[in-house]
């Protein structure tokens, strides 16, 4: 039993890690965001935000990946969160982008189950 569950477990969650973060003197360290697997739905609103003509190409590409981001992340480590705060809301755009980009980089957007719509 325990074996399935460790074949089935890699598909429930994927984690990925950014680099340490400055700020000041403090350096933020185990920035860690937690997402699940994207699927064909996310990759519908991926292209439609892409093709968006009303935004340039890189303001398309961005928010196309906090879309993906605010879709498909399920929690953070290692950031603060202000007390009572949404820890979406709280995240800054560009670390959102740049989680989702890597998650794109690691199981690429038109993978598994997004392959088949």
């Amino acid at each position: 039993m325990d074996d399935k569950l460790e074949l089935i477990w890699p598909e429930k969650e994927v984690l990925i890690t950014l680099p340490p973060l400055k700020i000041g003197k403090k350096v933020y360290r185990n920035l860690v965001h937690f997402f699940r697997q994207p699927n064909a739905e996310d990759k519908k609103i991926y292209i439609e935000n892409l093709t968006d003509e009303k935004l340039s190409a890189l303001a398309r590409t961005i928010q196309a990946n906090i879309t993906l981001y605010d879709r498909c992340a399920l929690r953070i480590e290692g950031y603060i969160v202000p007390e009572g705060m949404d820890w979406k809301a709280a995240l800054w755009p560009e670390h959102k982008s740049m989680a989702a980009t890597r998650l794109l980089e690691r199981y690429g957007v038109f993978t598994g189950e997004m392959q088949k719509n």
